[in-house]
């Protein structure tokens, strides 16, 4: 199966020197007309379908689409948001509240986050440690965003967890 993607063209197919010509053909003019809307029509369906690279501490829609289910027509558009956790736990759990409204139709599509031990590292989150019980779990409630650890992170003080759901 070959790849899907969407793709702008990014070269000029205009020749503007015809500008004199069009001017003084009208049915040429109207055609080049008809060509650049139907490029722009293009273009707008384009860029709505990409995924946008703003992550934001409040719900945003994210340019990714899923499947329809219900309609087969209609695309399910995807939501993100970003929760700053603050520090990782001291061996234990930390829930800090994300603020989405979570209903029966919220389906999560996407968790991830990452902590950071200023000037040293940065870890992905979930983490699997290569350590005996070192790792670090993550997960999302209708309410909290859920960090466990079983050994002191609280050096990572900076986490941010990336939520991205449909509804």
């Amino acid at each position: 199966m070959p790849e899907q993607g969407l793709l702008a063209l990014t070269q000029d197919t205009f020749d503007t020197q015809r500008a004199d010509q069009l001017i003084k053909d009208p049915d040429k003019l109207k055609e080049v007309l008809i060509q650049i809307a139907l490029r722009f029509s293009n273009l707008s369906s384009i860029l709505n379908q990409k995924d946008t690279g703003l992550y934001l501490t409040t719900d945003f829609l994210s340019g990714r689409q899923y499947f329809p289910t219900i309609n087969p027509t209609v695309m399910r558009p995807s939501v993100r948001h970003i929760v700053d956790f603050g520090a990782l736990p001291n061996a234990g759990l930390k829930s800090v509240a994300h603020g989405i409204n979570v209903t029966a139709t919220t389906i999560w599509t996407n968790i991830y986050g990452t902590a950071t031990l200023p000037g040293v590292q940065g870890i992905p989150l979930p983490y699997v440690s290569l350590v005996a019980n070192a790792s670090i779990s993550l997960n999302v409630d209708a309410i909290n965003v859920n960090i466990t650890t079983a050994v002191n992170y609280s050096s990572y003080t900076t986490c941010y967890v990336v939520l991205e759901f449909i509804r």
